[in-house]
């Protein structure tokens, strides 16, 4: 369990370092989540499992007593350090079976003939780059403009002007 008064919470809108006040915030804010969970929704989930599972089944708040091997959709690499038990496994891209495309020609010879590299910007699978407000965008293409290295930008729909 993640130590409120170190680790961000995720659905918080806290940004990283925190301050003193951001601490407690993010203490409340984490304490109160969890309550809603076990209050609002564990109850219905509960019943949801026992329909499924067999009548007989413990509450969720006593099988998470009684966990030996979690296997968290993180990996190292690419999420913030934080301290986890060796009980806790990280298999972020497990799930990834199906071989990646293949480059398009053209883009393929482009890339391979960056003299300086390529830089591959990703606003990942949760926020698409079109959705955001054309004065950020403006920035981000003056930014990359100024590099020595070419930029591949994954744009989800059609690309603008």
């Amino acid at each position: 369990v993640d130590n409120p008064s170190y680790i961000v919470n995720v659905f918080s809108k806290i940004k990283e370092p925190m301050s003193f006040m951001d601490r407690v915030y993010n203490t409340v804010f984490t304490a109160s989540l969890n309550y809603f969970m076990q209050k609002k929704c564990q109850d219905d989930s509960d019943a949801t499992m026992r329909e499924f599972l067999g009548a007989d089944l413990p509450p969720q708040r006593e099988l998470v007593k009684n966990t030996s091997l979690i296997l968290l959709n993180r990996h190292v690499s690419i999420n913030p350090a934080r301290p986890v038990t060796p009980n806790i496994v990280h298999v972020g891209s497990l799930h990834v079976t199906e071989p990646p495309n293949t480059l398009e020609p053209g883009l393929r010879a482009w890339m391979d003939g960056a003299e300086h590299g390529v830089i591959f910007f990703s606003l990942g699978s949760m926020i698409k780059a079109s959705s955001m407000p054309v004065e950020m965008r403006d920035k981000l293409v003056w930014a990359f403009s100024r590099l020595k290295q070419r930029v591949v930008w994954k744009w989800e729909d059609e690309a603008p002007g």
